[in-house]
């Protein structure tokens, strides 16, 4: 069910949308804003639910809720949500603080009106007035009822058509299906006494990509992945998690002794870990990592179960300081390095094909597999006559087709799906996920189980700031300025999340590598760099809100075979480039881009791996950004663009690099977008192209839906 603080969201993300174009000098500090249901009224009786949305290129240390100017409540962990007690009835002033990790203030306020109290009272708490929905996604509609005599009956009528009928509370109504249109709501209430009550508001409801309505009839008809199970434990949440709690000042990691904290805090892992896992609990203040370069290491987290929890990500709460970065040129320079190469444990081979949107696996031998074992399911290149083929690699492109430059593309240039036993039988084994593509066995498929992964860890409330000196940043001005200074990598690891942090003064902030069903959420970046979140070789992974107070060059990537991700929710607050990226090194496929806004479509990486990605990539409600090779054309930026198609290497041949995409929900507040040259709606060979140049299609998250799908089966 879609709930109203959903809803309040994607408001609060159209606002900040808003705010990037008419105030850049704003968004260079951050905002702060208020969501009420119903807009600005309520009845009296009625709890009120409010949701806040507060960024800062510092960090928010907390935000305070003041009714009539007295102080209600604090929340210091996104999202930020109040609920209200019933008021009196008449107007109030509600603000809300929001104090930065300088200690600065930013304040927001509303004015919310309280109706007068009579006999019988209805309406219609959600859906809003105006508000707009999917009419593939079900509706439920949700109504608030009070009475001074007992009550008779409340109904829902649509378009004064009689629907349902509830006698008592929760007054919640789902319509299974509610066509696309204007429609009329009415929640219509009566009490014993005779009484009547009424709330009427009218809806749109907006028709579904044709693209969706494929996916929701057959999900493995048509171009779209399954996505609903992507991020930790296929979709799940870790907040509630149960363990035991270890202060980190027990192995003497300590902040603001001015000592080196990487020894002590490295001693508190390993002994966590020892112990079976558990949350290792940092205090406020600063811990100082590598302040001399004589012995420079990454703070290793290789243990099962262990998770580092600070006190807020910003510079008031828990901060962790690189004072130096490692010497030379080597790329394993990671602040905090998670996990571990992938070991394969046995493998079996397959004989048998396999359809697209497969789950079940046949198998000779598949009793030396277990439920809960991590296996990928590869695919290569066949050798004829002695000779390696390029077959797959070009099947993994069509209709592209490779250039010479083009020098490991049959090396790199092959197929390996991660999934999770789910179940075993004597012939065959179940698999958590579908197939994203057929599986012929000429390219001779071959399943390994992983050895032993590192899983259930997590970093979350961490503000990571160092030594770096930002200011001279330049793409490409030197090794160090690209890779010299980086935060977090987590390789090899399945079912962790990193969460909840802040970040300045990084060229590299979090890479994820060969990894299975990770979530990355919540981060926040006020320094130029190079490279945002990036997923490689990774897969069933979700990032999940990326802020950036300034650009950052590669923002959002899936390469090296990464497929099956989702990167959502990510916002550009700088007038520069930032992108969404795949630097190759192997076709990524079946990815989703949704909810990006002021990020340009910008393919990266040395000419000899390309091409840049592979097919059925997918990129949904996409505001773009403001960078342009050429003014109104979406695929104008490349790097190492090759093209022989149309010659000489034009702009308006970059689509071709993005080979059977899809793309809905294309748009510019500023000008009329064009997809290789134009502004229709079409479907071709090369890609699909729906809704584009009419603002955000509804479903607004393609992924929630999913999930939302995925719960009514």
């Amino acid at each position: 069910m879609l709930r109203a603080p959903l809803t309040a969201f994607a408001r609060a993300l159209l606002f900040a949308v808003s705010l990037l174009v008419s105030s850049p000098s704003v968004q260079a500090a951050g905002y702060v804003t208020i969501s009420l249901p119903q807009g600005q009224k309520v009845l009296t009786g009625e709890r009120i639910p409010l949701w806040v949305e507060a960024l800062d290129s510092r960090g928010v240390h907390h935000v305070s809720l003041y009714v009539d100017g007295k102080w209600v409540a604090e929340d210091r962990v996104p999202p930020y949500e109040f609920e209200l007690p019933p008021q009196k009835s008449g107007a109030h002033n509600l603000r809300i603080s929001s104090l930065n990790g300088d200690g600065r203030w930013r304040h927001a306020t509303e004015t919310l009106t309280v109706a007068t109290s009579r006999a019988l009272d209805a309406r219609i708490q959600y859906p809003g007035e105006g508000s707009v929905s999917s009419a593939s996604e079900p509706l439920t509609v949700e109504g608030f009822v009070r009475s001074s005599q007992p009550l008779s009956h409340v109904s829902l009528y649509v378009d004064n058509q009689w629907k349902a009928q509830l006698n008592r509370a929760p007054y919640q109504f789902r319509l299974d299906s509610l066509p696309a249109g204007q429609h009329r709501l009415s929640l219509r209430a009566k009490n014993q006494q005779g009484q009547w009550a009424r709330h009427d508001i009218t809806i749109a409801r907006e028709a579904t990509p044709e693209v969706l309505r494929t996916f929701d009839n057959n999900p493995a008809a048509g171009p779209l992945y399954d996505w609903s199970r992507a991020g930790y434990r296929h979709g799940s949440y870790w907040e509630n998690k149960s363990q035991p709690r270890y202060d980190a000042t027990q192995w003497g990691a300590r902040p603001n002794d001015g000592k080196d904290d990487l020894a002590a805090l490295q001693k508190a892992i390993n002994a966590v870990g020892d112990r079976g896992g558990g949350i290792l609990e940092l205090g406020i203040g600063t811990y100082d990592f590598n302040t001399s370069a004589l012995a420079w290491n990454s703070l290793k987290l290789n243990r099962s179960g262990v998770v580092l929890r600070g006190k807020g990500s910003n510079a008031k709460g828990t901060v962790f300081r690189l004072h130096r970065r490692k010497p030379g040129t080597s790329y394993d320079n990671y602040l905090i390095d998670a996990g571990q190469s992938p070991v394969l444990k046995y493998t079996q081979p397959l004989s048998t094909n396999l359809k697209r949107g497969a789950t079940l696996i046949p198998l000779k031998s598949p009793q030396t597999m277990r439920v809960g074992d991590w296996v990928i399911l590869q695919l290569s290149n066949p050798v004829v006559n002695g000779q390696t083929t390029d077959t797959l690699s070009k099947a993994l492109i069509a209709p592209l087709t490779p250039e010479p430059e083009w020098i490991n593309f049959k090396r790199e240039g092959y197929i390996a799906h991660y999934s999770e036993v789910t179940a075993v039988y004597s012939n065959a084994i179940r698999l958590a996920d579908p197939l994203p593509r057929e599986v012929p066995t000429t390219f001779k498929p071959q399943l390994s189980v992983v050895s032993a992964p590192i899983r259930e860890i997590g970093v979350e409330h961490i503000f990571f700031t160092s030594n770096y000196p930002a200011d001279k940043y330049q793409h490409h001005l030197s090794w160090e300025h690209d890779y010299g200074w980086r935060a977090l990598r987590f390789w090899g690891v399945r079912d962790s999340w990193i969460h909840d942090i802040g970040l300045e003064r990084y060229n590299g902030l979090i890479m994820v590598k060969e990894a299975y069903n990770v979530t990355v959420k919540d981060i926040v970046s006020s320094t130029p760099g190079h490279l945002g979140v990036s997923f490689i070789g990774t897969q069933h992974s979700l990032a999940d809100g990326l802020h950036l107070f300034e650009p950052v060059i590669h923002a959002a990537s899936a390469s090296s075979r990464s497929s099956c991700n989702v990167i959502r929710n990510v916002i550009n607050y700088s007038d520069a480039l930032s992108g969404m990226d795949a630097h190759g090194a192997g076709p990524s496929s079946n990815n989703l881009f949704e909810n990006i806004y002021g990020l340009t479509l910008a393919p990266g990486g040395n000419v000899t791996n390309m091409p840049h990605t592979g097919q059925e990539n997918t990129w949904w409600n996409i505001e773009n950004g403001p960078y342009h090779d050429i003014e109104g054309e979406f695929f104008t930026y490349g790097l190492y663009a090759y093209s022989n198609y149309k010659g000489p290497y034009r702009e308006e041949d970059l689509f071709r690099l993005f080979p059977r995409a899809v793309f809905v929900g294309i748009f510019d507040d500023d000008q009329t977008i064009r997809l290789a040259g134009s502004d229709q709606n079409r479907h071709s060979a090369w890609f699909r192209a729906e809704h584009i140049n009419r603002g955000h299609v509804q479903p607004l998250s393609l992924y929630a839906h999913q999930k939302q799908r995925a719960t009514l089966r």
